[in-house]
């Protein structure tokens, strides 16, 4: 529809759960997106909550497969987070799908003095 008023394609990027479970659970069924091509960068975070960590591989396979480019985000770093803990989740998600890293709250990953000396590095090994 936006093609149709503004005669061009701008991309739309989401950000949703991390799992089809969970996305489902909010209303958000992923599949349909991918199939009816409502989306063209989808935005997996893990909104901060202490759940086991799960893998965002299938969903990114499934994504990729559709044309959909994942980014997988940190909704928020807290300022006492220890930035190993970020590099490794970070990491994590690179090897499992995710072609690009996203930080939601910016400020707070710079705010930490942990985060901000370690961040070069952090960056760095990405």
């Amino acid at each position: 529809r936006l093609k149709e008023r503004l005669g061009k394609d701008y991309p739309t990027a989401v950000r949703t759960e991390r799992t089809f479970a969970e996305c489902m659970r909010e209303g958000a069924d992923l599949r349909a997106w991918f199939k009816e091509g409502l989306v063209d960068i989808l935005i997996l975070e893990d909104y901060g909550r202490k759940t086991p960590e799960v893998s965002i591989a299938p969903v990114a396979e499934e994504a990729s497969e559709a044309g959909v480019r994942v980014i997988a985000g940190f909704p928020y770093l807290a300022r006492d987070r220890d930035w190993r803990e970020v590099q490794g989740q970070a990491e994590r998600w690179l090897a499992e799908g995710a072609r690009g890293i996203a930080v939601y709250e910016s400020n707070d990953a710079v705010a930490g003095p942990l985060l901000r000396k370690n961040m070069p590095q952090w960056v760095a090994s990405l």
